[in-house]
């Protein structure tokens, strides 16, 4: 008995131990143990679209400061093609661990359920939120050859000679194509669309007086704009842009209550846990304390914003409720 006694002790003393050492491997950590750790390895931040448009230039500006906050790498990867959706679905089904993030504007974003009928994932049920970083305004900007300065002559032109006035934009279902028509929706404008497979394609005409207007990013703008290559009108925004104080908003010229403005953030796979989106924002927001960053990110026309999960999410669906009666009273069709 004394025997058995003893071994049951010594197994006893083993199980202890190999529970113990079983504890200690990080793949046995708790749940709440491993997001302590996260991020563990680099972070992949997802552009839906090609190098050097703007959700790229915007995401580059702003990982290094949040891989700083992270200590951790965060790289980009570009996964360009179909109007975003092709990286879009990419993040959608990645696992659901923090590791793969993607940036949106939330007017593309939330459009496309509207205008791909088989689209792979749901713009908002397929992603989790973790915060909002940027906000860019779009702009009316014309040939200075069109005799208008202000919203009301653009608006009194369009009307009085129904087909003179003719807007670029980067095609059938761009952002830049849903501002011109939530535009001409609010405003009665009779001006006619010419989608361009870009929008420097665009922007090319635009300038060569092969159309008359459109409605770009700001940052976009900068460089024609600033020098008076282009004339800019109105920003669509909610207020002025630092970039262009003079220029009013297309609120404030007759028409309140008008923002058309990309909202730029990131989300994760749904199904992301609660505590590692916590992780991620918190990084986010405290990155956008960086002035260096806000100056960058005004140099391009965006203003820095911060935001909760929560927050977010509301947003992108008050969004979507607005871009998607867009689509449908305008019977918008994707190229």
């Amino acid at each position: 008995m004394r025997f058995r006694s003893t071994l049951s002790l010594r197994a006893r003393a083993l199980l202890i131990g190999a529970f113990s050492l079983a504890a200690a491997l990080p793949g046995a950590m708790s749940p709440a143990h491993a997001a302590d750790a996260f991020p563990s390895r680099p972070v992949k931040l997802v552009v839906p679209y090609p190098p050097g448009g703007g959700n790229d230039v915007l995401a580059r500006i702003v990982a290094p400061k949040l891989a700083e906050e992270l200590k951790q790498q965060v790289y980009i990867e570009n996964r360009g093609g179909a109007g975003g959706t092709i990286g879009t679905t990419a993040v959608a089904q990645a696992a659901p661990d923090g590791y793969t993030i993607l940036i949106i504007n939330t007017l593309p974003h939330t459009s496309a359920a509207g205008l791909y009928p088989s689209l792979p994932y749901d713009p908002i049920k397929s992603f989790a939120p973790i915060g909002e970083f940027a906000t860019v305004s779009y702009m009316l900007a014309v040939n200075p050859k069109l005799p208008v300065h202000t919203v009301k002559d653009f608006v009194d032109l369009a009307n009085a000679k129904p087909g003179s006035i003719n807007y670029g934009s980067a095609g059938n279902g761009s952002a830049t194509h849903l501002a011109a028509e939530l535009f001409k929706s609010v405003t009665k404008a009779q001006v006619s669309h010419i989608p361009y497979k870009g929008g420097g394609q665009a922007l090319t005409d635009l300038m060569a007086n092969q159309v008359q207007a459109t409605f770009e990013n700001v940052a976009a703008l900068v460089p024609y704009v600033q020098p008076g290559t282009l004339r800019g009108i109105a920003v669509t925004g909610p207020k002025r842009v630092a970039l262009f104080p003079s220029l009013p908003t297309v609120a404030e010229s007759g028409y309140p209550g008008f923002d058309v403005s990309g909202k730029f953030g990131l989300v994760a796979p749904a199904g992301t846990p609660a505590d590692v989106i916590a992780v991620l924002n918190k990084a986010l927001n405290r990155a956008l304390t960086d002035p260096d960053l806000v100056k960058r990110l005004a140099a391009q026309g965006a203003e820095a914003t911060t935001s909760t999960p929560a927050a977010y999410d509301e947003l992108i669906r008050k969004e979507s409720a607005v871009w998607l009666k867009v689509v449908r009273d305008t019977n918008i069709k994707s190229d």
